[in-house]
């Protein structure tokens, strides 16, 4: 069967590399949603303080908007990865869309307590699952080939940047429209990106349409299989040494990431710094990560995508100490030399993740497949926030959780050298029939 596809590959014509490439045109248009989504939805900082005066509710209350947001974008990643595979990324991310906008408006007249848990927490959680990665993973595996890496690593670099620019926005509308017009403000930008994704978003490249560059030159993967929906089940993918591997690759990235992203600046701030500095800082490591989840999607395209996971997760265990070393000498020297070694990683894990689902296990599943992953990685950040407020309570000290979250990292960059990209799932299942 491996054979007869591969024979059907070499012999689809292929689109000379004269001409321009449609596939670009697909990454503008997923960076400018991912930019718009995550900037407008994800400033809830900016609103926190104003809204909570505004209401008059209390801290607990007001952060349980945010936790109940970040709990239902979690749960409905699978879900959303199945419409994904089922429907095309182009519906369910219009659709996600919408919502999002249908969720912005009321907010500027409902008063109560549930009624704005639903549309500031509930409903735009779900929609931004649908608005997320997932949609851009399933389509890049379509498009791209031989430049996924690169072409995942501009689509995330909007995450970052995204929150850069809007929340700064956020905050200086707050201060002079108060929060209610403030984030109907922001939310009026998806107006703006709805008509690209209706109009210049397609889920796959015609039958000829693909440049000789981005054809998969292994079997299985020609151009009536890897980019028009061959691959594994979920269930099946589950069942392969591969995907577990990525799954602790994913827990580890998302138990670290909180543990320096909610942690760091009251870290900062303890040792004597003012939050506006600890502010700053952290800013910098947005910034930072913006750079680095370009030239992670490079790595993966030039090394392989196991090599970025391993460069990712090993970054950050040279990095962590680097928080130790700061609090015990009080040095700034080891801050900035944080900032540009961890800053790196923070978005560094989305091109290697996406791309290697895509490659290994085809296209058939990525939604689900890559969605499943996504849960863990979001569990993890829950453990991760939660495991080190705990030790700092305990024990007064956040040094213990920053070296927890070390020895994690250092068993994932472990975990990642067992992955062998030559061997590919999905060829193997053509063979042994789990398809």
């Amino acid at each position: 069967m491996a054979r007869e596809t591969q024979t059907t590959s070499q012999k689809a014509p292929l689109k000379p590399e004269s001409g321009r490439f449609y596939g670009w045109v697909i990454v503008a248009v997923c960076t400018g949603v991912t930019f718009v989504v995550t900037g407008s939805r994800g400033s809830f900082g900016a609103f926190f303080k104003d809204m909570q005066e505004n209401l008059g509710w209390d801290r607990s209350t007001t952060s349980g908007i945010a936790s109940l947001n970040t709990v239902a974008w979690a749960v409905t990643q699978p879900g959303i990865g199945h419409l994904v595979d089922r429907y095309g990324p182009k519906r369910v991310l219009s659709a996600c869309i919408i919502l999002l906008i249908v969720a912005t408006f009321p907010v500027f007249w409902i008063q109560s307590t549930w009624a704005l848990y639903l549309f500031l927490g509930l409903l735009p959680g779900v929609a931004s699952s649908g608005a997320s990665m997932v949609p851009a993973a399933s389509i890049i595996g379509r498009w791209f080939y031989r430049r996924a890496g690169l072409a995942s690593g501009i689509i995330s670099s909007a995450i970052p940047l995204g929150q850069a620019v809007f929340t700064p926005i956020a905050a200086f509308l707050v201060a002079f429209i108060g929060w209610r017009l403030s984030y109907i403000a922001l939310g009026s930008a998806l107006l703006v990106v709805l008509p690209f994704i209706l109009i210049y978003l397609r889920d796959a490249p015609a039958h000829d349409e693909l440049p000789a560059s981005e054809r998969p030159i292994a079997a299985g993967f020609g151009n009536s299989g890897y980019s028009s929906g061959a691959g594994l089940t979920l269930a099946a993918a589950m069942r392969t040494p591969l995907f577990w591997l990525l799954l602790l690759s994913q827990t580890s990235c998302g138990i670290v990431d909180t543990v320096v992203g909610i942690h760091f600046i009251p870290f900062v701030s303890d040792q004597g710094r003012t939050e506006i500095v600890a502010a700053f800082l952290m800013g910098a490591v947005n910034l930072t990560a913006v750079g680095g989840s370009v030239i992670s999607g490079w790595v993966c395209d030039r090394f392989g995508r196991k090599w970025a996971l391993f460069v990712m997760h090993g970054l950050r265990v040279i990095s962590l100490p680097m928080l130790i070393a700061f609090g015990l000498t009080s040095n700034l020297f080891w801050l900035l030399l944080f900032i540009p070694l961890y800053g790196g990683t923070v978005i560094m894990g989305f091109p290697a993740s996406s791309t290697l689902v895509a490659r290994m296990f085809g296209v058939r599943s990525v939604g689900s497949v890559y969605g499943s992953l996504q849960v863990m990685h979001h569990l993890g950040m829950a453990v991760g926030s939660y495991m080190a407020g705990v030790i700092f309570d305990v024990g007064g000290s956040y040094y213990p959780a920053f070296a927890l979250a070390t020895g994690v990292a250092a068993l994932a960059a472990i975990a990642t050298l067992w992955i062998d990209e030559r061997r590919t799932p999905y060829y193997e299942a053509n063979e042994m029939n789990l398809r």
